[in-house]
């Protein structure tokens, strides 16, 4: 792929432009969300989601993780006291 001044690939820099004519919500939030595809996702997650849609090709043996991170207190510590 041939590389733009900014050295990102010519379609990123698509993906970009596209990015920036979506419909904007910014509200109390700081994070600012894009309307794509009839939902409103982070605006810093959408060229990589652009990127994926174009170029990932699922193949029969492929195994796809995902899980929410993890939230709970770390092994061994104790994030309220104990009931007497």
């Amino acid at each position: 792929m041939e590389n733009t001044e900014e050295g990102l690939p010519g379609d990123q820099e698509s993906h970009h432009d596209l990015v920036s004519s979506l419909p904007l919500e910014e509200g109390m939030s700081p994070v600012r969300l894009r309307k794509y595809q009839g939902v409103w996702m982070p605006e810093y997650f959408l060229v990589g989601i652009m990127n994926a849609q174009r170029y990932f090709k699922a193949r029969p043996t492929d195994i796809l993780l995902t899980s929410y991170p993890q939230s709970a207190a770390p092994p061994g510590s104790k994030p309220w006291p104990s009931p007497p």
